[in-house]
């Protein structure tokens, strides 16, 4: 047996060892995978990690990232400072053994990787180091975002529940960031954090519980100081509640949210830590005692340099600013250049330059353009957008709220500087992204609060702005700004058949259907021609005006002045309003226009291609299965080549978990089959795919049924290609004696 098939033996036994690799996150993209790397780096390049465990858990987590990443040499340099901090860490010796096992096919590596894996069993046993490994993974989890807050908060519980007083461990680290993970889950509530009153209120004192002891009890000044700010975030959120002074200690006679802010500030004045700053000013900023907030954020900046405390003083500057200018305001609204305004830029410009910081960019702009100065506005904005377009790892701060902002500002720029034909296209185009981006956003939001999107959320492009319920709101005003300037331009333009038509998509985007409604019969009563055609045909569709849009759609066909590149709208159309009539039980209509879609994709002229389209099938995960199945028959009989159609349905059959139907369509291939040419090795014949079938249907199915398929099976299998693309299947190596295969496969698949 080759080095390579040992060493995969030996690797399953790090199935029950907490390291990096074990990580449970099956969806992460190298774009999730290089954010987050970059957000480590920066943290620690500002020397954030103070503590060992701390600088620890930042190596064995980039060494991760890195391999995620394919910066292999990366990941093992990572891997080597995390050992040579610690060369009994479980989770770095994991780590290693896991990259040895991937990189490598040599004896020696071998021979090592069996050393590791034997070094980490024994270390497993010592329940110290095993904790810390626990919380090492915990960390890892919380490092990942939202979605997986619950899943570190319960396994730090699990760590936690295990310490005894003797035990010489990083306890106030843990209990820290389990009490952080409590206060930030109490901040969301998205789909997945749903909790009735009684588990809210538990989590609300176990978050306030843990925090004083870390602010009392810490090792360092700087975990005290966080502790303080972050009970600050949950006392203040919790003010509303009659019932929050309950979750301070008797000891201490707080009154006021404000007074542990404070007390964060003082412990921090001997550190000067930034983000505790940072927190405490925006505490300070959102109750208007805007001098403080100053102070704090002066007292930042006079050391390390921080772009979002650079963002934060801009922003209280601009407010007072705006407070003191109100009364003499000048007639056009416009903003002084004066030395206060400048002193604003500057500072814009420093957080910029400290780091590329997309909103603060957007801010600047924004500011710009309330100064008067336009050009300058249009320069930032364009500089923006091409980024916010171009960059393919973008800074954390670069949600959508950033891209809305960028294209409806840059159009309220341009529409200023000019009104030509071809900058009111430009601006309307940027508007229609901007406002398609933030109702798509909405409605994704919307879905996961409700529970009734299907996606995992690890596979959906979530950001800050799609879960974060301080960041919807904004959205929500830009998507309104973004349909007044539309509405704006559709009203000065000509009342036209495009006019019309953009009033259209915007009334569709925004669901207004009554107003669409109106918007099309006024088109139907103009004289529209072939470009026209189309397009009404379109929008009809798009808006569940099946009817009326197929109706204008098959005209253009049966004339010929359909075009060809548009086929797939055209399909598409078909499958969809096939659906829409499925679900209100008209077959005939479900029939028909299937039927339609059918000649489309598969012409008539062109029978050794002529086949149901799979796609077609899929509809059954909107519908009835007993009317699926139906339809699925006729088209069958549509096709008039019978084997390729009950390959069709046993696909369909397996997707939909349909196993009876797959089987009785099974049953008749091999019939059909007759006496082919068992001897084709070809894995593209029908005789290869029916077996692949077959095996997953056995897969799926209950052992009686597999038998009686494993024994018309049995002919095929000594086919060579036969034989080892249904072994691979299966996962049994190929063996040529056939009844020591049939064991096998018997072990392997009707045991499960």
């Amino acid at each position: 047996m080759t080095a390579n098939n040992e060493d995969t033996k030996i690797i399953t036994r790090l199935e029950l060892v907490p390291f990096s690799f074990s990580l449970n996150i099956k969806h992460l993209t190298q774009r999730q995978a290089k954010i987050l790397l970059l957000k480590l780096r920066r943290e620690y390049e500002c020397q954030e990690y103070e503590l060992p465990e701390e600088i620890k858990r930042y190596y064995n987590l980039t060494t991760y990232l890195n391999y995620v990443c394919r910066n292999v040499d990366e990941a093992k340099l990572c891997n080597k400072e995390a050992l040579e901090m610690d060369p009994e860490g479980i989770v770095a010796l994991g780590n290693k053994a896991w990259m040895l096992h991937r990189e490598n096919n040599s004896n020696e590596d071998l021979n090592e990787l069996v050393n590791i894996i034997e070094k980490v069993e024994a270390l497993c046993s010592n329940r110290e180091k095993f904790l810390v490994a626990k919380s090492e993974i915990a960390y890892s989890y919380a490092r990942f975002g939202i979605m997986y807050y619950k899943q570190a908060e319960s396994m730090y519980q699990e760590v936690l529940m295990q310490v005894t007083d003797e035990d010489k461990l990083p306890t106030v680290l843990w209990q820290y960031g389990c009490g952080l993970l409590n206060r930030r889950i109490l901040a969301q509530k998205i789909y997945g954090f749903k909790e009735n009153v009684l588990e809210h209120n538990e989590r609300i004192a176990r978050a306030a519980d843990l925090l004083f002891k870390v602010a009392k009890n810490g090792t360092s000044d700087r975990l005290m100081a966080r502790a303080w700010a972050e009970l600050g975030n949950l006392t203040f959120a919790q003010k509303g509640n009659p019932k929050w002074k309950t979750l301070i200690p008797a000891d201490l006679k707080f009154t006021s949210p404000d007074q542990m802010f404070e007390f964060a500030v003082a412990t921090n004045n001997k550190i000067s830590d930034i983000p505790v700053l940072e927190q405490c000013a925006n505490h300070f900023k959102r109750i208007r005692k805007y001098d403080e907030c100053k102070r704090l954020l002066r007292n930042a900046l006079s050391g390390k340099k921080s772009s979002r405390a650079y963002q934060w003083l801009a922003e209280v500057l601009k407010i007072q600013f705006m407070v003191k200018i109100k009364p003499t305001k000048g007639p056009l609204n416009l903003i002084p250049d004066c030395a206060e305004t400048r002193e604003i830029l500057q500072i814009y410009d420093a957080a910029i330059e400290t780091q590329q910081n997309f909103t603060v960019m957007g801010h600047k702009g924004k500011f710009l353009m309330e100064m008067g100065k336009i050009m300058e506005a249009v320069d930032v904005f364009e500089n923006l957008y091409s980024l916010v377009n171009t960059t393919e790892i973008q800074p954390e701060e670069c949600d959508h709220n950033v891209k809305v902002f960028c294209q409806i500002y840059l159009a309220k720029c341009l529409l200023r500087l000019s009104s030509d034909e071809e900058t009111i296209t430009y601006a309307k185009d940027l508007l229609r992204f901007a406002i398609e981006m933030t109702v798509s956003v909405q409605r994704k939001s919307r879905l996961y609060r409700n529970g009734t999107d299907n996606q995992s959320p690890t596979t959906s492009s979530l950001t800050k702005s799609e879960l974060d319920d301080h960041e919807l709101p904004k959205l929500s005003k830009l998507l309104k700004d973004a349909v007044e300037e539309m509405r704006k331009l559709i009203q000065k333009g000509e009342k036209t058949k495009e006019s019309k038509f953009d009033e259209i998509a915007l009334c569709a985007l925004t669901h207004d259907p009554d107003r669409v409604f109106e918007l099309c019969r006024e088109i139907e009563r103009m004289n529209i021609d072939t470009g026209d055609q189309l397009k009404f045909a379109q929008v009809l569709i798009q808006n569940g005006n099946f009817g009326k849009g197929l109706f204008h759609l098959n005209q253009m066909i049966i004339c010929g002045t359909w075009p060809q590149e548009m086929n797939e709208f055209a399909i598409g159309a078909h499958v969809d309003g096939a659906m829409h009539a499925l679900k209100n039980d008209d077959l005939d209509l479900t029939g028909a226009r299937l039927r339609a879609a059918f000649d489309l994709k598969f012409p008539k002229e062109d029978s050794t291609t002529r086949r149901d389209n799979l796609d077609i099938f899929l509809i059954a995960n909107e519908c009835k299965r007993d009317s699926t199945w139906k339809l699925q028959e006729e088209f069958c009989h549509l096709t008039k080549l019978e084997i390729a159609s009950c390959f069709d349905i046993i696909q369909a059959g397996l997707i939909l978990k349909s196993i009876e139907k797959s089987i009785e369509q099974s049953s008749i291939i091999a019939i059909l089959l007759g006496e082919g040419d068992l001897t084709n090795p070809d894995p593209e014949s029908k005789y290869f795919q029916w077996l692949v079938d077959s095996v997953r249907l056995m897969q799926m199915n209950c052992k009686e049924q597999k038998v009686l398929i494993a024994i018309t099976l049995s002919d095929l299998i000594m086919i060579p290609s036969c034989l080892k693309n249904v072994s691979r299947l299966v996962l049994i190596e190929p063996i040529q004696n056939k009844q020591e295969w049939m064991h096998a496969f018997f072990r392997q698949t009707l045991l499960k």
